[in-house]
């Protein structure tokens, strides 16, 4: 008698659950890289408004800094968006509102324990308020003392409080009483006044690109300007102070009287796009020694001169013509029937012979 073994039946409980173990998996990878993309996202969001918070601030405290005067006069007071942008200190492009649709302020203070120095915030209101850990996360990545407003639970340490800035870290604080302006909970502030208190007394060591009241020095140069080579161009006024020696533009080193003359390169030309391209200019050789004519003051493209003052020279001399539409008087006289010699005349530096030469009265004219 025989028997038969019986057949072993496939295994399809465990294959099914290999299975649900592999789709938990993927669903698991799936999941956590949809979760990277989005904080990465985030991330590259609040990157975005730490660097408009950034550019607002370095704007607000050039213009304080340059306004500090009237500022301190008319404070409190705010500073809008388009103070800044007209006065150059904010690019026009970048906007008033940031990706959480809140509203960018800036206002100054008086300081509380020195009237004669100023508090200035850059606060955010209005929109979508954001939590803790964002709030913390841009106000970490702003240049300078970021900080937020935020009521609702944190580290020990933090204020919470609807009217008061905590520091990134929340190692500092500012009151926002005073200031003029207020905001609510889940918005950004930056602190500016700690900054502007160092720079706007003195004005930095950069030439202002604007006129600041009562600070002529942050307009003013303290070395001598080298062009590189480069063009002045549209220039208004040159006012020259000094009697404007140049071996240069003006031949000897030593020559003087050329205050207020424009005068150019080797090219001896000298240009503002109009009057002076077809005026005067120098010419660029130094005189000789044995020739004192060998220099002149000319104009250009055989044009006229025309002066409604005095013209005053040691010697006059005409290639062709002297003429005069009124009378010509001398301020010197000589002996009749004497002879004209250079010492006597005293020229003889500008007419060495004057062989025949002989004085005589008006008949003979």
């Amino acid at each position: 008698m025989t028997h038969s073994l019986p057949k072993k039946r496939p295994a399809r409980g465990i294959d099914l659950i290999g299975t649900f173990a592999s789709v938990a998996v993927g669903f698991l990878i799936v999941g956590l890289v949809l979760t990277m993309l989005y904080r990465s996202s985030e991330d590259n969001n609040n990157n975005v408004v730490a660097r408009q918070a950034t550019s607002w601030a370095t704007a607000a405290k050039l213009y304080i800094a340059a306004n500090y005067d009237s500022l301190l006069a008319s404070a409190p007071t705010t500073i809008s968006r388009s103070t800044l942008v007209n006065s150059g200190y904010l690019n026009s492009g970048v906007p008033e509102i940031n990706l959480f649709q809140q509203t960018w302020k800036v206002a100054v203070r008086k300081n509380t324990k020195n009237s004669n120095q100023l508090d200035a915030v850059l606060l955010s209101s209005g929109g979508q308020a954001m939590d803790y850990p964002t709030l913390r996360y841009i106000a970490a990545a702003i240049d300078g003392y970021g900080g937020f407003v935020y009521s609702g639970s944190m580290p020990s340490g933090c204020t919470s409080s609807t009217t008061t800035v905590n520091g990134a870290a929340c190692g500092w604080t500012l009151d926002l009483s005073g200031f003029g302006i207020s905001t609510t909970s889940g918005h950004l502030a930056v602190n500016l006044g700690a900054d502007i208190a160092a720079s706007a007394g003195s004005g930095g060591d950069f030439l202002h690109r604007y006129s600041v009241p009562g600070h002529a020095e942050y307009n003013q140069m303290n070395t001598a300007l080298d062009m590189n080579g480069k063009n002045v161009n549209r220039a208004g006024n040159l006012l020259v102070t000094s009697d404007g020696k140049s071996s240069d533009d003006h031949g000897s080193s030593g020559s003087t009287g050329f205050v207020g003359w424009a005068s150019g390169s080797a090219s001896g030309t000298a240009s503002d796009a109009t009057s002076l391209r077809a005026g005067m200019y120098f010419s660029t050789s130094a005189p000789s020694s044995s020739d004192k004519e060998s220099v002149w003051i000319k104009t250009t493209s055989n044009t006229s001169l025309d002066v409604t003052g005095k013209v005053r020279a040691a010697t006059v001399k005409g290639t062709r013509l002297i003429t005069s539409e009124g009378y010509l008087m001398p301020g010197k006289t000589v002996t009749a029937n004497t002879s004209c010699t250079p010492a006597a005349l005293g020229i003889s530096d500008l007419l060495a012979d004057t062989t025949g030469l002989v004085a005589h009265d008006s008949t003979g004219a």
